[in-house]
């Protein structure tokens, strides 16, 4: 499961990755975001991944970077090491698309900052969507 909240005001995705999806499930997902009212493709995202329980391998990290981000800059926020690594590996793959703009980052503080946006104002909004959509929570 991903949850996610768009803020047109601010031109951002945020995503919270739950559980591990295939990359088919990714793209549907995908699909089901451009369906938004609010959404658009000129919009950064805010992928945070912190609460995925198990991690995406090479071969699908390969495939997801593939797909095309070029309109906009994707921050991911990972903490374990493991985690980090993976994105990193989506971040270098991507990078062979010359339009790529992925960056990974250990906090939410360092991701907004380098997407420019006011961290006072969206890590508040981010932990809110965390906690509420946690299946883990009650």
């Amino acid at each position: 499961m991903i949850a996610f909240r768009i803020l047109p005001e601010e031109k951002l995705i945020i995503l919270v990755n739950f559980t591990k999806l295939t990359v088919d499930e990714l793209l549907a997902f995908r699909q089901e975001l451009r369906q938004a009212p609010d959404y658009s493709e000129e919009f950064d995202i805010l992928n945070d991944v912190r609460k995925l329980p198990i991690q995406y391998t090479a071969d699908e990290i390969q495939q997801m970077a593939q797909q095309d981000y070029s309109t906009r800059k994707v921050a991911i926020i990972a903490s374990s090491d493991f985690a980090f690594g993976m994105s990193r590996m989506w971040e270098m793959l991507s990078a062979d698309d010359t339009d790529s703009n992925i960056r990974v980052f250990r906090n939410g503080i360092a991701a907004l900052d380098w997407l420019e946006k006011d961290a006072a104002d969206i890590l508040p909004i981010l932990d809110a969507l965390a906690r509420s959509q946690d299946p883990r929570q009650s």
